[in-house]
């Protein structure tokens, strides 16, 4: 008998490393016992009207960013008496804000609790409300009074642990002009329980602080139209580009001063709501412009501005139906071609995107970055043409470790793009080499050696177990006989690496 072939098959079996895909961010559910308390340090802010006109905007743009969720409102000097908690879409949203604008203005004779009595009221208030670990403190402040930083971070410990252990973050904001050992002491607040601080100037401080807020929020980032500083006879043109697929785009402006006008055109040159499918809304602020623009048209559109004098900063986010994802495959072995798979979805399903460019960047362990486009014309790792997957099949890979994966989507033309990112492991895997010795002129019944099987992983052995190697045999006999595996040098708990 003959050994026509010997077949090794090394089923050993390893964990595998998944793609992780993090799509563009969608607005999250609101829990119901998640609430978001602002405390006021009423008498700072009295002060001046520029302090009145900072707090009328950073209201206004802090029930944007954080629409549809419950707030509720509180005074330093009155901490036993609230507003609210209600939420920014209902009905009765207007009327407590009337009324806080009437409570922002009015004077108490009442002594103040400080910020260690408010604190601790605000701990029982939301204890007795049974608010979740998501709720959130932000304390608004212009307080030009000296402060012993040390002394007082000191007596706030007990009760900022008590918050960090509930798991509500308390948010710090300081308009200008705010005493600077006393923003030391909000800063240290925040540290303590995880929460951030805030300078909230023009147009800096108002970007950093919308721009976290939506990161936290889970909405996205603000991405830069432009700006300026202006005169009265400035005219400011700005290009606004849309992608495809936009569900909704919101277009902030912060400023010093009044605008005279504003002027907004899609991409036929008409003005914004006019002789197109866009809806749009505009809230005008003492320092800051937000217009909503939704389902708007896609391709560039143009931001004039007229009449104002200092500075403007023009910010823009958006959200889109169009997500993408990277098909999920194991890890890859080393010093062998990898194909990557990804899709596009459109509200769930997976779609085909007319004049789109889809392409993929590939991180290297060490840094090192290389661009590869993606493909539905079933060449170069795509499988079937025109199904909506796009494949690219990318060279071997050199070193071990994670691999970041950050794939786009783009249109050409259109500074804009959709991203999402996610990574890989790729690791070196056993391998199996066959040494063969005698495989022809087999004697029916006679115990014969026909070869040695050695297992390593880059030229190294390595141990397996003896169930962990597959065995096939083809004789030209039809008969294919018993075969024997039989480990050699036995390292560790009946590992060989030697058969």
């Amino acid at each position: 008998m003959r050994l026509i072939l010997v077949l090794a098959l090394f089923i050993f079996g390893l964990a595998l490393w998944g793609v992780t895909s993090v799509v563009p961010a969608v607005q999250a559910q609101v829990p119901s016992d998640r609430l978001t308390v602002v405390v006021f340090d009423r008498e700072s802010i009295q002060t001046n009207q520029e302090n009145l006109d900072l707090i009328n905007s950073f209201l206004g743009l802090f029930f944007k960013l954080k629409e549809g969720q419950q707030f509720m409102f509180i005074q330093l000097d009155e901490p036993t008496t609230s507003l609210g908690p209600v939420k920014t879409d209902s009905r009765e949203f207007d009327n407590v804000l009337s009324t806080l604008d009437e409570v922002l203005l009015a004077t108490t004779t009442t002594p103040g609790a400080g910020m260690i009595g408010t604190l601790a009221e605000v701990f029982n208030l939301l204890g007795s409300l049974s608010a979740g670990a998501e709720s959130d403190i932000y304390f608004v402040t212009a307080s030009e009074s000296a402060t012993d930083a040390p002394d007082m971070i000191s007596k706030l410990e007990p009760v900022l642990t008590l918050h960090a252990q509930a798991g509500w973050s308390v948010f710090t904001v300081a308009l200008p002009g705010t005493n600077a050992d006393f923003q030391r002491v909000l800063e240290n607040i925040s540290d303590r329980t995880d929460g951030e601080s805030y300078l909230f100037d023009i147009p800096d401080g108002m970007r950093n602080f919308a721009d976290r807020t939506l990161r936290l929020e889970g909405k996205g980032s603000l991405s830069e139209i432009g700006g300026d500083t202006l005169n009265p006879n400035s005219v400011l043109i700005m290009d606004l580009n849309i992608a495809p697929g936009t569900d909704q785009t919101n277009i902030m402006f912060f400023k010093d001063n009044e605008v005279t006008a504003f002027r907004l055109k899609n991409p036929d040159g008409f003005e914004a709501s006019t002789g197109d499918r866009t809806s749009s809304s505009i809230t005008e602020l003492p320092n800051l412009v937000m217009w909503q623009l939704m389902d708007p048209v896609a391709g560039k559109w143009q931001i004039e501005i007229r009449g104002i004098r200092g500075q403007l900063s023009a910010w823009v986010f958006a959200t889109n139906k169009y997500t993408l994802g990277i098909q999920k495959f194991g890890a890859v072995p080393v010093g062998q071609p990898t194909t990557i798979t990804a899709f596009i979805n459109d509200d769930g399903v997976r779609t085909t995107v007319e004049g789109a460019q889809l392409s993929v960047k590939v991180t290297a362990p060490d840094g090192l970055s290389i661009i590869h486009k993606l493909n539905d014309n079933g060449v170069d790792g795509d499988a079937v043409a025109q199904d909506s997957y796009y494949a690219v099949t990318i060279p071997p890979l050199s070193a071990e470790g994670e691999y970041i994966v950050d794939l786009e989507l783009s249109w050409s033309g259109l500074e804009h793009t959709i991203n999402t990112r996610g990574s890989f492991q790729a690791q070196s895997f056993p391998v199996l080499t066959v040494m063969t010795e005698q495989t022809e002129l087999l004697l029916p019944g006679m115990r014969t050696k026909i070869g040695t099987v050695y297992v390593n992983i880059n030229g190294q052995p390595f141990s397996v177990l003896i169930d962990d190697i597959g065995l096939e045999i083809a004789t030209n006999a039809g008969e294919p006989g018993n075969i024997e595996l039989v480990p050699q040098s036995i390292m560790t708990q009946g590992r060989a690496f030697m058969y």
